[in-house]
Order: structure tokens, then C-alpha cells, then sequence
């Protein structure tokens, strides 16, 4: 999936920089109704991308559970 296919499909793109505080995602996340991870060569383990995505991930988590009571799902895609 590309990205102009999600603007195609209606949803607004922002950037999400890596390397930032945890409050920066804890800020970021509860606002975004989705995720997309674009593929690349970078290592998924150890990389910056890697650990900004183990943040987002876990900011995600913990916004669910939060918001689950009004059925509000934070969307992942690869």
C-alpha cells in the first residue's frame, strides 16, 4: 500500500519523526485514528525506525484500552 493510495482513500498524511521523547508519541498518538509503516531496507530490530515503532506501537496500546469504552480503534498497516 502506498501512500497515495491512502490519500486516495481519504485520510490526511502526517509525518511522524523518529528519534523524539516518549512524550512527543504520547501526544501524537491519541490524535491519529491510524498507522502506516512504509517497507524499506532498514533493520526492524535495532533501528531507529525499529524502536520508534515499538513506541508508537505501545502509545497505540495504551490508547486503545483507554478509548475502548467509546469503540475507537487505532489502525496499523504495513
Amino acid at each position: 500500500m502506498s501512500l497515495s493510495l491512502v490519500r486516495q482513500g481519504g485520510a490526511e498524511a502526517i509525518a511522524v519523526f523518529v528519534n523524539q521523547s516518549d512524550e512527543y508519541y504520547e501526544q501524537l498518538i491519541p490524535r491519529l485514528n491510524g498507522i502506516y509503516f512504509p517497507g524499506g531496507s532498514s533493520n526492524k530490530i535495532s533501528s531507529p525506525y525499529a524502536e520508534t515503532a515499538k513506541k508508537i506501537y505501545k502509545y497505540g496500546l495504551i490508547t486503545f484500552s483507554t478509548l475502548n469504552h467509546c469503540n475507537d480503534v487505532v489502525a496499523s498497516y504495513t
